[in-house]
């Protein structure tokens, strides 16, 4: 038996998240931002301020909406602001809610914290912008239901090899 959950249904191997094995590029100029990403998600505009070059999942072949998760998108909004401040000035993220893991290179820190009733795993970096530097996060945003699961295993995997391919485009 199918049971429904949400936007998507839970597949026989109890998985809701199933990928298509298959990679397309990603490229928003405006944003100036591009990456690999799985044709299980789609490139869509938000009209939100905060958020940039986003990928929303296709659920059974559809189309969801810009604010349905999972998603991957680049955040600009206080919360990875706070997050990257307070890594920098005291090399935590200030939040006990948040499992914080520092990295080298672009990214400096990736980490897994709520967010608005749902989960944000996000890669947090710095970019150049008119002479200050920017604060963002490359995030994957997902219903807390998926927490401690296989889909969000699957989940994070999919964010893992987006930063992996993930390069700021100069405009």
């Amino acid at each position: 038996m199918v049971k429904k959950m949400g936007l998507f249904k839970r597949l026989k191997d109890g998985n809701r998240i199933k990928l298509c094995n298959e990679k397309h590029v990603i490229t928003d100029t405006e944003a100036g931002f591009e990456y690999e990403i799985d044709t299980a998600f789609r490139q869509t505009r938000s009209n939100a301020m905060e958020v940039e070059a986003l990928s929303i999942y296709v659920s059974d072949g559809k189309e969801n909406k810009q604010n349905d998760v999972p998603c991957v998108m680049v955040l600009t909004d206080p919360v990875i602001y706070e997050a990257i401040e307070t890594y920098k000035e005291k090399g935590i993220s200030g939040d006990e809610t948040t499992s914080l893991e520092p990295l080298k290179g672009q990214f400096l820190y990736r980490a897994v914290t709520e967010y608005y009733g749902d989960m944000l795993y996000y890669y947090a970096f710095e970019k150049e912008k008119r002479g200050h530097k920017e604060k963002l996060g490359l995030c994957l945003e997902y219903p807390m239901e998926y927490a401690k699961t296989n889909d969000e295993r699957v989940l994070k995997g999919v964010l893992d090899e987006v930063a992996d391919s993930f390069k700021v485009i100069n405009l």
